[in-house]
């Protein structure tokens, strides 16, 4: 339910005139009595959002939607929407197997490449 009214209060906050983005981040600490949850970003940044799902774990991956306040600072940005997308734990087997060539199939119409 506190993440349902967060999510509510923090769309109604971002207009038309602010400007969302995806961010991925790492669960970091989870206060399951006050149902905060603490990420950090790949770039370093710390993140808090309220969760009433006692299931947040650290290591926990989550996709987040981030409102940018209007402004170019990231001080005043907010977590709108968060999705569970694995853990840590579980990506330990995991390999990245590319040989690096870039076949035509797989370029993008504007000649980018697709990841």
């Amino acid at each position: 339910m506190i993440a349902t009214a967060s999510l509510l209060l923090s769309l109604l906050t971002c207009n038309p005139q602010m400007d969302i983005y995806p961010m991925s981040a790492v669960v970091t600490r989870v206060e399951t009595s006050t149902g905060r949850i603490f990420c950090q970003s790949p770039n370093g940044n710390e993140w808090i959002f309220l969760a009433d799902d006692a299931d947040w774990q650290t290591g926990d991956l989550v996709a987040c939607i981030v409102c940018d306040g209007g402004t170019p600072e990231i001080a005043d940005d907010s977590i709108v929407s968060v999705r569970y997308e694995g853990n840590l734990n579980f990506l330990g087997g995991y390999e990245c197997v590319d040989s690096g060539e870039i076949y035509e199939e797989d370029l993008l119409s504007d000649g980018t490449h697709s990841y």
